[in-house]
């Protein structure tokens, strides 16, 4: 590898010496390079392999060296380099470069940095564990640095494996009962951005069965994260822990920006009640996730925990968070816990929490062993103004038939303070079957509340059979806060149409009598699904593809029939695509604007074609034109007419 030195701690009783070497006091410039250093610590977890002491260090570069601890020493906590965590005030540097090391079987920290730092950056490093002893530390912190005003890049990194970028057999845990951090950067007080992006994190797998927390990235500050992978996108095991809680990349403090990251081939072993989240904000600054994949997430629970599986979640007490363009697919559980409940995107906060979720995919979340759990597409929780517009939702449970609820949008919002959300332009889709039991399911559910402001353009159905409860679209469980009029211009495909909406006390009403009594929809669409199906009008929706098949006779039900929005012009696809004014046309219902490439199906025509008989014309439910035919004269000979919707007359 190029390396010229070697140092060695060799001594009988390594827990007497700090560190194989220890640097103190005023330096101007450090440089270790091209150097092999090894300790032999089986004693405090504060050794480490290069201790910085305190101190003013102007500039510390550490390039091309091996970290490691010795082969088969019993008990190993030692960490490659640290600062003195008691005195860490006394410690300061303004900049520090570690770029191209090896660690090598180090048990403790990789890095852990308490001190004064400006500056530091972190690049394509190799931490990954050979022994054939498996790791056996109470926690592992890789890079944990505490920078406070600090500017950050971390990037190109690789954690896990036996060889270096992650390779080889996996990094064989009986520890982490402490926690495991992977990448944790915490710079509250700096008001330049940092960068942690395209390191990975896998080939992980943990033994013991530990109440503690599993963290693979964390940036706490002005951060942007991004083209970082933890997991792998083909290896389903690529990460297997038995952690009570994990979250896999996560951001606070400041305002971040979490993007184009991979979050994959997850497996979570848990004999407690755990949280599971593949993307977690938790900020009291609006942040924004954009451009994430979280998928093949397994949580293996048993009887009688609860487990909580997220793909994106968001905690907070502020407006202006921003989650969008996010692929959620194929997470779920296949433990037996009668408590578990799988969210694709969840908000959840205090006092002003809003923002916009906006042309996201979530599809294939999946409960395969639990009877009673719950599967929410996206969820809102407590309060806040959230924006829900131009998402895909595909739920259908996979082939499992076990009785689980499943809500496409889950709206818990109150009014302990003011909230009001606005649904338009989503494309919602439940789907499957249940086998037996009394569990429901519903394209909407408002289970609390809060003002629903707007509800417009969706384009919902709910084609799930099975069970002896109902399988709706519309459940409102606080009747007085739907206000007349908010719901119009939307698409509703039911089953049974006599029995889709959910009132309160458990009240079922017909989609007419609801649209009646509350003033909603009065432009809107209903249909069943024995005359427009899932199969019929969408791509490919096993796959979270709700695009509209522009070939079909069933994309003129949505082509051109619903209302511009002047705040709305984009689709799921592409924005600055839709019209924003009557003035410009019309606009698509759901989360596609498109053009059919088929002409649109001839018309239903009713009445009497005779001397002073009435003919409607009709399609989708809706009379679309009127002929009253003169007494006097010869009828013409009428061919089948069309309605091409979406062209004003």
């Amino acid at each position: 590898a190029g390396r010229w030195l070697r140092f060695v701690n060799a001594t009988a009783s390594p827990s007497l010496t700090k560190a194989t070497i220890s640097l103190f006091g005023g330096i101007d410039t450090i440089n270790i390079l091209n150097t092999e250093l090894q300790s032999n610590s089986n004693g405090s977890i504060r050794m480490g392999v290069l201790f910085i002491g305190s101190g003013y260090k102007k500039e510390i570069n550490l390039r091309n060296n091996k970290f490691s601890n010795s082969i088969t020493s019993t008990a190993k906590p030692a960490s490659a380099i640290t600062t003195d965590l008691v005195y860490s005030s006394l410690t300061r540097v303004n900049n520090m470069t570690i770029v191209g090391n090896h660690f090598v079987n180090i048990d403790n920290a990789v890095i852990w940095w308490e001190g004064f730092l400006q500056s530091a950056t972190i690049d394509s490093n190799h931490v990954y564990w050979n022994d054939a002893q498996a790791h056996q530390g109470r926690q592992f912190q890789g890079f944990k640095i505490n920078g406070n005003e600090a500017v950050f890049k971390i990037r190109y990194n690789y954690i896990g494996g036996s060889e270096p970028y992650c390779g080889g057999g996996p990094w064989s845990s009986n520890g982490f009962q402490s926690g495991f951090w992977g990448i944790h950067a915490y710079a509250p007080f700096s008001n330049d951005s940092s960068y942690i992006e395209h390191n990975v994190i896998k080939n992980i797998r943990a033994t013991t069965p530990t109440t503690a927390f599993f963290s693979g990235i964390f940036g706490g500050g002005l951060f942007n994260i991004r083209y970082n992978t933890v997991g792998d996108s083909t290896n389903n095991q690529s990460i297997s822990l038995a952690n009570a809680g994990s979250s896999f990349i996560s951001s606070g403090n400041k305002r971040s920006t979490v993007s184009n990251n991979l979050v994959a081939g997850i497996e979570h072993r848990v004999n407690s009640s755990s949280f599971v989240t593949g993307i977690e904000i938790s900020s009291d600054s609006a942040q924004i996730a954009r451009n994430n994949t979280v998928r093949n997430i397994n949580v293996i629970s048993a009887t009688p925990f609860t487990t909580m599986t997220y793909g994106i979640r968001v905690l907070s007490r502020v407006k202006d968070h921003v989650v969008e363009k996010n692929e959620v697919f194929n997470i779920g559980s296949s433990g037996t816990s009668p408590l578990a409940t799988v969210v694709g995107i969840e908000v959840v906060g205090l006092n002003e929490l809003g923002g916009t979720i906006r042309r996201n995919k979530v599809y294939g979340l999946t409960l395969q062993n639990t009877t009673g759990g719950r599967i929410h597409g996206i969820s809102l929780l407590q309060t806040g103004s959230w924006k829900i517009e131009n998402n895909q939702i595909s739920l259908t449970n996979g082939m499992h038939t076990v009785p689980v609820k499943i809500y496409g949008i889950y709206d818990s919002l109150h009014l302990t303070t003011p909230s009001s959300s606005t649904f338009d332009f989503n494309s919602i889709v439940i789907g499957g079957t249940q086998a037996s039991g009394a569990t429901e399911s519903y394209v909407f559910n408002k289970a609390a509340n809060g003002t629903t402001a707007r509800f417009k353009n969706n384009l919902l159905i709910n084609e799930r059979t099975g069970g002896s409860r109902v399988h709706g679209i519309i459940a409102v469980n606080k009747h007085t806060a739907w206000l007349p009029g908010i719901m119009d211009y939307n698409m509703l495909v039911v089953k049974d149409s006599n029995t889709a909406v959910l009132l309160q006390n458990n009240q079922v009403s017909s989609l007419t009598t609801w649209k009646q009594t509350t003033q909603s929809d009065t432009h809107g669409f209903i249909a069943v699904t024995d005359s427009i199906s899932v199969s019929h009008l969408f791509e490919d929706p096993a796959k979270g593809d709700l695009n509209i098949k522009t070939g079909s006779e069933k994309s003129w039900y949505v082509n051109g029939n619903g209302l511009p929005l002047a705040d709305i012009d984009a689709d799921y696809n592409q924005t600055g695509i839709r019209s924003i004014s009557i003035a410009n046309g019309p606009v698509d219902i759901g989360s596609h604007e498109f053009t059919p490439t088929i002409a649109p199906p001839a018309l239903i025509v009713n009445g009497s074609h005779s001397p002073g008989g009435t003919e409607t014309f009709s399609m989708n439910g809706r009379t679309v034109a009127t002929i009253n035919w003169s007494q006097q004269g010869e009828l013409p000979t009428l061919g089948n007419a069309r309605f091409y919707s979406g062209t004003w007359p």
